[in-house]
């Protein structure tokens, strides 16, 4: 059960006293993580306790159940919001020495929690989710990556997608992504 880190941004965890809310002093850190038998498209939102490196809050996400905003009356208050009003809102605050991070985290979070992909993380997530779809004949799952920036040109050990799809005999594959634009 490993789990790939897609992302992750120093945070503390505001907690409810009473029909307050105030920030436990804790360093925490917030992670969205991948597990390898997670379907596609789920992620987990985690907020994990620095000191004791123990996982204390675990959200499991299908696409756009949820979203992570700015609370601007407070400065660097951000919410775990979930689109079912039902859910409970999740408060953190901002751990980072610099403000100047938070909207860089916020661009890289927001497509995670929007489909579960990032166009951002190819290397240490997409770029394997990429060969791994066009391996199982998953057109739709390719079609998605491409709309999401898939480099149709990346390669894994000398061998592009196009490649791939040759050597899997995926025809329907093939001809997807010879009408790509930027195939070289």
């Amino acid at each position: 059960m490993e789990a790939h880190v897609l992302l992750s941004y120093r945070a503390g965890l505001m907690v409810r006293v009473g029909k307050k809310v105030q920030a436990d002093t804790r360093k925490g850190l917030i992670q969205v993580v991948r597990l390898d038998e997670d379907p596609p498209h789920v992620i987990r939102f985690r907020w994990t306790d620095r000191s004791a490196t123990r996982v204390e809050v675990e959200r499991v996400l299908a696409p756009s159940e949820a979203r992570f905003s700015l609370v601007k009356e407070v400065g660097r208050i951000f919410a775990l919001k979930y689109t079912d009003a039902a859910q409970e809102t999740i408060l953190f605050w901002m751990q980072e020495p610099s403000a100047t991070g938070d909207d860089q985290f916020l661009n890289q979070i927001t497509p995670l929690l929007k489909c579960g992909y990032s166009t951002i993380d190819y290397d240490s997530w997409m770029k394997g989710s990429w060969f791994r779809s066009i391996a199982d004949n998953e057109e739709a799952r390719v079609r998605q990556l491409l709309a999401l920036g898939a480099d149709v040109n990346r390669q894994r050990l000398g061998v592009n997608g196009l490649q791939y799809a040759i050597y899997h005999g995926h025809a329907h594959l093939v001809r997807l992504l010879l009408e790509q634009p930027n195939i070289d």
